[in-house]
Order: C-alpha cells, then sequence, then structure tokens
C-alpha cells in the first residue's frame, strides 16, 4: 500500500502500528521484484476467476473478452522516462500507465511508458504475457490499434475488436483480382488492391516473428513491443512490414465490414470499454498519496509502483467477488436466481466502502471480527 497508494513507505511507517520503516525498506529491498508482484497479482485474479459468482459479469459465457487503455500520470521529479505533453500537463511532464481489463473484471497486465510512445505496440506485451487469462477478443480505443496490430493478434489467434470512431471513413480493401461489387452506392471506396504474392513470399519470415514473439516474452529476453516498435521504425519499403500491413488491412476490412453491419458487436465492445473507464476512476482513488503524482525517478520503479496499485485493486476487487459470492451461498436455493440475476446487474469495481486513508493495523488482533470465507464451500455454490 506504500506504492499502490502512492503513500511513501516513510509515511506508511508513520500510519502503521507496530511496523518500523526499516521493516518496510528490508521487504521492498527482498521481495518487491517485478515479477514477485506480477505472480502476486496473478494468484489474486486466479482466485477471483474461480469464483462462481465471476462468471455473471460476463457478457458471453463461451469468449474473454478483453480491453486495454492508457492512463495519464503526472512525474513530479526528474525522469528520463517522463515526456513533455501540453495537451495533458501543460508544462509539466508525465507517463502512460497501459492497463489492461478483462470481462470478470480483473486488472490482469499493466506496464509503463513515456507520453511520446503510441500504446498500440504495448497492446500485445499484455495478451502474450498473461497465463491467468487468455483473451479470446480484445478492443482498444481507436487510437489503440494499427494495421500491424491486426495481423499480429489474427496470427496469435486473438479477434481484434478495436472501437473505431467515424468508421464510416475507414477504407476497406480487396484482393487483386477479387470481383467486387461497385461500393459507391454505400459511400465506400476500395484502397489499391492487396498483394497476395508478398505475403505468401514473407509468409515463413511472418510465422518465425510470431515464434520469436511468444519465446521472448515467455523466457522473458525482450518483449513484444520492443520488437514492434522496431518493426515499425523499418523503412516503409522493407518486405516484411509490407507483407504484415498486408494482411493486416486484410483483417482490418473483414472486421470493419462486421463492425459496420453489427450494432451487438459495437455495443460488446463499447461495454467492455467502459468497464475499463471506470477501473481509471478507481485507480485514481487508490493511487491518491502525494496528489496521484509518479515520483519515482526510475523505470524500474515506476513499474513496480504501477503493479502494486494494481495488486491493491485486484485485492478489492476480489474481496467484492468474495463477499457477493457468500451472499448467494448463504441465500435459500429458490432464491439465488434471483438474486444471482440482481449482481450480474451492479459491477464488483466498487471502493466507496473501503477506507484507504487513516491509520493502518495489519496484526491478526485487529481481524477478530473479520468477516471470514469459506473457500471450499463458496467455490461450490451452485444457483
Amino acid at each position: 500500500m506504500a506504492y499502490g497508494c502512492n503513500l511513501g513507505l516513510t509515511r506508511m511507517a508513520h500510519a502503521t502500528k507496530h511496523v518500523a520503516q526499516s521493516t518496510l525498506e528490508n521487504t521492498v529491498n527482498w521481495y518487491f521484484s517485478l515479477d514477485n508482484l506480477r505472480r502476486a497479482n496473478d494468484a489474486v485474479i486466479a482466485l477471483t476467476g474461480k469464483l462462481p459468482v465471476s462468471r455473471l459479469f460476463q457478457r458471453d459465457p463461451g469468449q474473454t473478452h478483453t480491453s486495454s487503455d492508457g492512463q495519464k500520470y503526472y512525474v513530479a521529479v526528474d525522469s528520463i522516462h517522463a515526456t513533455y505533453s501540453y495537451k495533458y500537463f501543460g508544462q509539466d511532464k508525465g507517463l502512460v500507465s497501459y492497463g489492461f481489463l478483462d470481462d470478470r473484471p480483473r486488472l490482469f497486465y499493466s506496464t509503463t511508458f513515456t507520453c511520446s510512445d503510441r500504446e498500440a505496440p504495448y497492446m500485445v506485451d499484455g495478451l502474450l504475457h498473461n497465463d491467468v487469462v487468455e483473451s479470446t477478443v480484445h478492443s482498444t480505443d481507436t487510437h489503440g490499434f494499427t494495421e500491424v496490430n491486426f495481423a499480429v493478434t489474427y496470427l496469435i489467434q486473438v479477434a481484434f475488436a478495436p472501437r473505431i470512431q467515424s468508421f464510416q471513413d475507414q477504407q476497406p480493401y480487396a484482393f487483386a483480382g477479387m470481383d467486387v461489387p461497385d461500393l459507391a452506392a454505400y459511400a465506400l471506396r476500395l484502397g489499391k488492391p492487396l498483394d497476395r504474392g508478398l505475403i505468401e513470399a514473407q509468409w515463413e519470415t511472418i510465422l518465425r516473428l510470431i515464434v520469436s514473439l511468444i519465446v521472448s516474452l515467455k523466457q522473458k529476453h525482450v518483449t513484444a513491443s520492443t520488437v514492434l516498435k522496431r518493426l515499425n521504425s523499418y523503412s516503409q519499403h522493407h518486405p516484411l512490414y509490407l507483407a504484415l500491413r498486408e494482411l493486416g488491412r486484410a483483417v482490418r476490412t473483414e472486421f470493419l465490414l462486421r463492425y459496420m453491419d453489427d450494432q451487438n458487436l459495437r455495443k460488446r465492445i463499447d461495454d467492455q470499454l467502459d468497464k475499463l473507464e471506470s477501473t481509471h476512476q478507481f485507480a485514481r482513488a487508490v493511487f491518491y498519496g502525494q496528489n496521484g503524482q509518479f515520483r519515482y525517478a526510475g523505470k524500474e520503479e515506476q513499474q513496480v509502483a504501477d503493479a502494486c496499485k494494481r495488486l491493491v485493486q485486484n485485492v478489492i476487487v476480489c474481496w467484492n467477488c468474495l463477499y457477493l459470492n457468500q451472499q448467494l451461498f448463504q441465500a435459500p436455493p429458490a432464491e439465488r436466481q434471483a438474486l444471482a440475476d440482481a449482481i450480474a446487474r451492479i459491477s464488483p469495481v466498487s471502493w466507496q466502502h473501503i477506507n484507504l486513508q487513516g491509520e493502518f493495523d495489519f496484526f491478526d488482533e485487529a481481524l477478530t471480527d473479520a468477516l471470514r470465507f469459506d473457500l471450499s464451500a463458496l467455490l461450490t455454490v451452485e444457483w
């Protein structure tokens, strides 16, 4: 909470009973690695996913719909990992906390980068990194996609479904030689014909790229965003880049036509992105210390603070799901379905009942009258 609520170790020690600042510092130095924090987050979201009540928040039980978006934060110290952005920070510097959410809703990945970086390359990091949440459909806002992203997500078997503003102005594509009817009546104009031969010529290289992305990320050699940023920096005439762009345009065209035609698809995408917007407010409420500004100059410490913030959020969501599951378990069997229908209309992303400020006491005596959960019973509740 010292990092996740942005209090700092000194302030946290003063606000905590029976815990010295030296103890907190030793704990951070020995245990607060990014790998440990990510494993802690994975353990919490895995428990949340096992609770039967979490299934109530999925619109389609056969799919795992995820989304990602960036949130801007001021950086109050001089750091090379923060940049100026007059639109968001005026004369000050800031960074982006890029988070991923599934439809349970669980925050399963996050990272930080400068405001000058595009969000699109970092999307693949979250999709490939996590073993607990395996996305089948992923959504971003309009600025979060590129044609290369469409190609990569297609190849890793994730349906990319971004929200597209002014979709009627987007340009569809067709392969050379295809018999396409006149689209003038629909106010659509085809782009330059796609080159199937270019994709076929680079197909083996494309597959090697995807395999290297997956293996490198699993072995923590390099992130997918690093590879994709390098790829995007190539000359526009590089054959691998051109082949991925051609493939991405084909996949994007297929999605664009469905997006135009299917109102329910657009609504599902909007609903998932709205859930992510509510977690931005949640993050601001949790990261309240020091006016919500990052005061860490180093990249790793910034990411540690971001991972701790996500861990506090996931713990609160997990507790809310445990409580709701308890209510289902205690309700008479004949009333459980009506209660489940009511729970499905709310969200476990709620924090107004949590006191994040004041004095903290983590000793067992403070939990004497705390609510207890029988996990073995809660995991088997049916309705």
